[in-house]
């Protein structure tokens, strides 16, 4: 994924802290922006709101959560519409109308010691049609494992994400996935990791 402006990580520096996320000695930053996209064409909602069933997300469902909105100069860059093409061609939705929803989500762990929890609510269901999730950037991470669970809870895959651009593209109806645990591998530095996670649901 080029980033030779570094409008991507730039992005990343400058993500609020999620305050429902309350694991000690771990803090989560996020951002976010819903779309409609209709031909290929990507529309910018205004509504930050976003909602999950306590059934769907055991950790933090059942609560109406606003977030900041990505930065500007990322939507206008055209990046993240990109991504999203490359994915709705992938995933044979190119001539459906769909709804998107775009968190950009960094975990860092910021104690000694402190296991980041990248899924608190375990295995799980998004609660959408398709979700992506899209690898950025992990620094000093030991572990933070992702991995793919069909409808009977069997593992049917896990990958170790670490090349910016990689993607994991799931049928939220019918799998389930999770993110394993993750810790520093030098203890006196931070461990962190950034991903773009998008979610798919037909208008």
């Amino acid at each position: 994924m080029d980033d030779s402006s570094g409008c991507i990580s730039n992005s990343f520096l400058n993500l609020s802290k999620d305050e429902w996320y309350t694991i000690p000695n771990v803090q989560r930053n996020r951002a976010f922006a819903r779309f409609e996209r209709v031909d290929g064409i990507w529309t910018l909602l205004s509504d930050q709101r976003f909602f999950q069933s306590e059934k769907i997300n055991s950790y933090n469902g059942g609560v109406q959560r606003e977030f900041q909105a990505i930065d500007k100069r990322l939507i206008e860059s055209g990046v993240l519409q990109k991504i999203g093409e490359e994915q709705a061609s992938m995933m044979g939705l190119k001539d459906i109308p769909m709804r998107v929803n775009v968190h950009q989500m960094q975990i860092v762990a910021i104690g000694a010691g402190a296991s980041c929890q990248a899924t608190p609510e375990g295995i799980h269901r998004d609660g959408h049609d398709y979700v992506s999730i899209v690898f950025w950037r992990r620094e000093n991470v030991v572990g933070g494992i992702s991995r793919v669970y069909n409808e009977a809870l069997e593992c049917n895959a896990e990958f170790e994400l670490d090349e910016a651009g990689e993607a994991i593209l799931i049928n939220d109806r019918i799998g389930y996935h999770e993110v394993t645990s993750f810790h520093a591998k030098d203890l006196n530095k931070a461990a962190s990791r950034e991903v773009f996670v998008f979610d798919w649901n037909e208008l």
